[in-house]
């Protein structure tokens, strides 16, 4: 293998015996494995953000609570839109309509009507309660998807 003018370059190792092109490396593999952990780790402290988030798709738990998290925290924020605006305004609306009749001579047409609104809220916050857990699914979903179409 020494006298074969196509392996000019190629050089004995003296501590290991393995043979390494002196025009593309300073030692044979054994040689270089510890300068190689020392670069891999100084690339991976001063990586990019960009090979960090590469990085979660290697650690897939990891990967999913993130997600999750987001996940629920963006689909938090059109649920509590939607329940302090047009959620709950069908409710004030009522309650407002009770107030004035509670300010009414207490007559058994003006309790009737008092109770009836009263169970009219109840059904408005449950079908509120519906549409609020629905949206914040909806968009929890959405955002779950695009997370991991993104990562």
């Amino acid at each position: 293998m020494d006298e074969d003018p196509r392996n000019r370059n190629l050089v004995r190792c003296a501590q290991h015996g393995l043979y390494y092109d002196k025009t593309k490396a300073s030692g044979c593999r054994k040689c270089m494995s510890m300068a190689r952990e020392v670069a891999m780790g100084f690339e991976s402290r001063n990586a990019p953000a960009s090979l960090k988030v590469a990085n979660l798709r290697n650690q897939p738990a990891k990967r999913a609570f993130i997600g999750l998290a987001v996940a629920f925290l963006l689909g938090l924020l059109p649920a509590a839109y939607y329940a302090f605006g047009p959620g709950s305004a069908d409710a004030r609306e009522l309650r407002v309509r009770q107030e004035v009749l509670s300010r009414q001579p207490g007559t058994e047409e003006i309790v009737h009507q008092f109770d009836e609104l009263d169970e009219q809220v109840s059904r408005s916050r449950d079908r509120s309660l519906r549409n609020i857990a629905l949206v914040w699914a909806t968009t929890s979903i959405a955002a779950m998807a695009g997370w991991y179409k993104v990562t």
